[in-house]
């Protein structure tokens, strides 16, 4: 099953540009491995993925394929811990039918092609919620605990959402571990903090910054509570097809009523154990982010999806066990699956088309603008690929060094209008990402437009903008023109 989902993954692994925050990870992880920690140490993500991702570049190198060749090993190699969760713990309809869910999954698929943490720390979940399982059936288990706590310092220097599933740990140890057995809960969780306390600073550092001042994610509406759920099984056909099957289900197992089933699942502290791992995580992200910071978005909550594809297996075998054909929910809910989803899911960034766009355009004497600044690292990625490389391989100031490049070939990173530089120049292109989300004040397009004439504007899916701007009489000014890449 393993390697069917590798071979999904794959199939378009280059079908998407590399965007965004990946050329965040790429550049960091060119740095020196110290280097790496000590700047990850003032940002919002713990090193360790960033790290990884440096010894992989050194061993593989840092062509496309092999960059989103290693998040997706990782989604992919994920069905092994839920397999097996699902057929230790349950049986093997549990197993086949979660493990299809996670293959076939849009959300794991597209993140499998985003050379981020996320598809890592979403590995590295699943592999502390078998573990954990195995300690609810073991709670003496020296070398289960000691696996968990391995998991547990991994997730916390992946990411800092990792808390969220420690304290689904320790109110699932509290639920459902014997209370004389609680001493291997408090003593894997304080081993875990210990292994963490060289970041404890940096972490409290950064949570107070996010609570003071927010974060660019917007706050969730309440129908994002289900809507979510939806993206996670593929669409809303999908969870409607799974409602569907679990009502035929209940049809066919009429004589033990739909609370009596409910009753038996409820009563398995295992089954009960992927509920919460679920449900508890879930919610507190959720409400978090109505209350007080948001956060509750598609690549923080995809670990989450883990427990949802066990909990939806769980039910579905629970009705269906008590009818004549006890596998036929699973086939129902694995066709559900495999028929809605998408094996090129987009990631609508077509940054490198509105990149090779400027450079068709650019002259020599071209003026160009990049805003905001930080997309700095995403326009380099594709518009030199050795200057990026060269800049992130500097031993100090990698970020100065790039802008420096950029800014010896006629191209500015800016956020303002005062940064804007009138000298003379034939032509002004500027390369507009969605600046108007991140710095709504900025009013760089009114102040060229103010200052010389539009002879051309492109747009790119999903948030990219290329204006041209010419130096011309203004009885020469041409109309401009509206094309789509």
């Amino acid at each position: 099953m393993a390697c069917l989902a590798l071979v999904i993954r794959i199939l378009h692994l280059n079908s998407t540009d590399i965007a965004g925050d990946e050329t965040f990870s790429i550049f960091v992880a060119q740095f020196n491995p110290t280097d790496i920690v000590a700047y990850l140490s003032t940002g919002n993500n713990p090193p360790l993925f960033e790290l990884l991702l440096h010894f992989y570049i050194v061993c593989f190198g840092d062509s496309d394929f092999a960059l989103r060749l290693l998040p997706s090993v990782f989604s992919a190699a994920a069905v092994i811990p839920i397999f097996l969760a699902g057929n230790s713990f349950f049986n093997r309809r549990v197993a086949l039918m979660a493990s299809v869910l996670l293959v076939f999954s849009i959300y794991q698929i597209r993140f499998a092609h985003e050379i981020r943490v996320y598809s890592f720390f979403t590995f590295v979940t699943a592999w502390s919620m078998y573990f954990f399982l195995s300690v609810v059936e073991r709670p003496s288990s020296i070398k289960l605990w000691s696996a968990l706590v391995f998991c547990n310092v991994i997730l916390m220097y992946s990411h800092f959402t990792s808390f969220y599933v420690l304290f689904t740990e320790l109110v699932c140890g509290i639920l459902f571990i014997p209370k004389n057995k609680w001493k291997f809960l408090i003593g894997a969780l304080a081993l875990s903090s210990l292994f963490y306390l060289p970041y404890l600073l940096v972490f409290l550092s950064r949570l107070n910054d996010i609570t003071s001042s927010g974060t660019w994610v917007a706050p969730p509406g309440w129908g994002e509570l289900y809507g979510s759920i939806n993206l996670m099984l593929n669409q809303r056909l999908t969870t409607a097809s799974i409602i569907a099957v679990i009502a035929f289900g209940l049809i066919l197992s009429r004589k033990i009523g739909a609370l009596e089933i409910a009753r038996q699942m409820l009563s398995e502290r295992k089954a009960l154990t992927v509920i919460v791992w679920f449900v508890l995580p879930y919610t507190l992200m959720f409400l978090c982010s109505v209350l007080v910071v948001p956060m509750f978005i598609d690549r923080y909550i995809l670990y989450t999806s883990i427990p949802l594809f066990l909990c939806v297996s769980l039910v579905i075998d629970q009705v269906w066990k008590n009818t004549r054909l006890p596998f036929v929910g699973a086939v129902l809910v694995g066709c559900a699956s495999i028929t809605t989803t998408n094996l090129n899911p987009p990631n609508n960034r077509e940054v490198q088309s509105a990149v090779e766009f400027v450079r068709t355009k650019k002259t020599d004497s071209s003026t160009v603008y990049v805003c905001p600044d930080h997309y700095n690292l995403a326009f380099a990625f594709h518009y030199n690929r050795t200057w990026f490389n060269q800049a992130a391989r500097q031993e100090k100031n990698a970020f100065q060094e790039l802008d420096e490049l950029l800014r010896m070939n006629g191209i500015y990173p800016i956020r303002a209008k005062s940064q804007l530089q009138f000298e003379e120049s034939n032509r002004v292109i500027y390369f507009d990402a969605d600046s108007k989300f991140v710095l709504p004040q900025n009013d760089i397009l009114a102040t060229l437009n103010s200052k010389f004439n539009l002879t051309e504007t492109a747009h790119f899916e999903q948030i990219f903008d290329v204006h041209i701007f010419d130096s011309v009489p203004e009885s020469n000014t041409v109309n401009p023109t509206q094309t789509s890449e």
